[in-house]
């Protein structure tokens, strides 16, 4: 019985060295620049607490909880601020530092989140998309604050111009709704409803949107829409 145990207490060691040497030959795609409260990051279907400085890889799920909050700095320098109760799958990102030539594309499957975008956007904008599981929204060289419900209703406030809205359910060919006005917003309530005609964001949502995201971050120049340092 306890040479099984030893044996099993190895293969457990292993296991873990494995693991990590397995995250450690990624290629880091930013860091998780600020942490407030219960943090997670699923990677490799392992679940551990993600920390201020820790790197984060593509692939990387992040989860809040009630109180959690994080601010996440990538390669290219875009910023995501993550507020409570978030999913974000890091699905796609690979950025070359010397061209500045990349694709990002992160899945947002429930939670409110800021976004400011890089030098990827800079480049290219069609290669930056952020979806949800009603929506998706292209960007401009631009940022945003989104809220996903738990049904996936989706809900998008400009902050920086420009961003495009789609619709998951649409046909395909189906043109975008533009956000052009800093502070407007728009909703898509079905994927296979078109996303609702861009209106000013009423106070009590900014404010609401904005409650979710504050706790001590960095602020970003030039956003609309307040700063989640509030």
């Amino acid at each position: 019985m306890a040479f099984t145990r030893q044996i099993l207490f190895v293969l457990i060691g292993m296991f873990l060295f494995v693991s990590t040497a397995m995250a450690n030959n990624q290629i880091s795609i930013g860091q998780a620049a600020v942490v407030r409260g219960e943090v997670y990051v699923e990677r490799n279907t392992n679940k551990q607490p993600l920390k201020a400085r820790d790197s984060v890889y593509q692939g990387d799920k992040i989860l809040t909880g009630e109180k959690g909050k994080v601010q996440i700095i990538f390669a290219d320098d875009t910023i995501f601020t993550i507020g409570r109760e978030a999913e974000i799958l890091l699905d796609k990102y690979v950025y070359d530092p010397s061209t500045h030539e990349g694709v990002s594309e992160i899945k947002a499957k429930k939670g409110t989140f800021k976004f400011v975008t890089g030098k990827i956007a800079k480049k290219n904008p069609k290669h930056v998309r952020v979806k949800t599981p009603f929506a998706t929204i292209g960007v401009r060289g631009s940022g945003g604050l989104v809220d996903v419900a738990l049904n996936g209703a989706t809900t998008v406030g400009l902050t920086q111009c420009c961003l495009d809205l789609f619709a998951n359910g649409a046909p395909a060919g189906t043109p975008p709704v533009p956000l052009d006005g800093v502070n407007s917003y728009s909703q898509v309530t079905s994927p296979n409803q078109p996303p609702s005609i861009p209106a000013p964001m009423p106070p009590e949502m900014v404010q609401q949107l904005n409650g979710d995201l504050a706790g001590g971050f960095a602020p970003v120049e030039g956003e609309g829409i307040g700063n989640p340092t509030t």
